[in-house]
């Protein structure tokens, strides 16, 4: 899998691939996922936006988690997504609903190992376990090129 330098050349690019696209999930993960959500925010113009602080910031008035997610084209904090249970969420058609007005990177908070996303451990209520269809996933490696952070681009059940 070749390792890709995020130029803004490249993110806006792969921005007008998911705007062509609606729906697909892009997903960034690994170790250094934060440091590549901010080459991701600043290629596009758009800032990231927390799911966590504005459900501290909203208290218990959510009653619809999309009120979690704004108009940002890149999402970090998705916890509180899994811990919520009175939201009954799929989280994977949640995203994509959410990707389907316009694309947007969401910061996943678990692992993916090959075609499966996972948050928490078997056996905790905030357990989520699913097989991924049409995503691309950002696979964050540890390291920079420059002062740009290094990832892969897997594209998954397309």
């Amino acid at each position: 899998m070749p390792t890709h330098k995020p130029t803004p050349t490249s993110l806006r690019a792969l921005n007008r691939d998911l705007a062509n696209r609606p729906g697909r999930l892009l997903l960034l993960v690994g170790e250094d996922r934060e440091v590549l959500a901010h080459a991701v925010a600043a290629a596009w113009g758009t800032q990231i936006d927390s799911a966590a602080e504005r459900y501290v910031a909203l208290g218990t008035s959510v009653v619809d988690p999309r009120q979690l997610i704004n108009d940002a084209g890149v999402v970090a904090d998705l916890d509180v997504l899994f811990w919520e249970p009175t939201y009954h969420l799929e989280i994977q058609t949640f995203l994509r609903g959410v990707a389907r007005s316009r694309p947007v990177a969401f910061v996943w908070p678990g692992e993916i190992d090959g075609t499966t996303a996972r948050y928490s451990e078997p056996g905790r209520r905030d357990f989520y376990e699913a097989e991924l269809e049409d995503a691309i996933v950002l696979r964050a490696r540890h390291g920079t090129f420059g002062d740009e952070p290094v990832y892969t681009m897997e594209t998954v059940g397309a």
